[in-house]
Parts: structure tokens; C-alpha cells; sequence
């Protein structure tokens, strides 16, 4: 079991994942916000998850925004990629060859 310092459902899956924890315990994250599972089982598009009945009529819209804002990330992440890292023609570019 781990506690303390996790903040992200990313982090909960990376110590599962890795086998450092067969459980973790989260207070903080469900303080701040008290649908932090249900937005992680929409991030991680978890169908399976149980949403209260209150709550189902937004599961959908919760699924399509997660969806639309990992889309944003990956384009975010691959847009502020130094120069360095791309590759064009078996050779890393260069900043002044890089084309914007």
C-alpha cells in the first residue's frame, strides 16, 4: 500500500503498473476534487467504471472532453519538442533548418 504526494491518476497507474504498490490510497486529490474517479475513468476512457445515477448524464460529455484534452496534450507535447528531438531524412535537424 502507498500513500502521501500522488496527485494524478497517471501516478496511481504508474505505481501499479511498475508493481511498487498492489494499492494506493488517495485523500487529497478527492478533497479537491470529489470526482477525481470519474474523470480518471473518463481520461483513461474506462467504461466500466460505475457512475452514480445523478451523474449519467454527463458520463458522455465527460468521455469527449477527456478524450478532446489528451488529443491537445499529445499535440501540445509534440509541438514543444526541441528541434533536437526531430528527425527529418536519418539526420536531426538543425534549430536553423527547422521548419515551424
Amino acid at each position: 500500500m502507498t500513500v502521501g504526494a500522488i496527485t494524478t491518476a497517471d501516478q496511481v497507474n504508474t505505481l501499479l503498473a511498475a508493481g511498487k504498490a498492489d494499492l494506493v490510497a488517495l485523500a487529497r486529490p478527492h478533497l479537491a476534487n470529489p470526482h477525481f474517479t470519474l474523470q480518471a475513468s473518463a481520461w483513461y476512457q474506462h467504461m466500466a467504471q460505475r457512475w452514480p445515477a445523478q451523474y449519467l448524464a454527463g458520463r458522455d460529455q465527460a468521455f469527449r472532453l477527456a478524450e478532446r484534452e489528451r488529443a491537445e496534450q499529445t499535440d501540445l507535447r509534440l509541438r514543444a519538442r526541441p528541434a533536437s528531438h526531430e528527425v527529418k531524412d536519418g539526420k536531426p535537424q538543425t534549430a536553423a533548418k527547422r521548419v515551424a
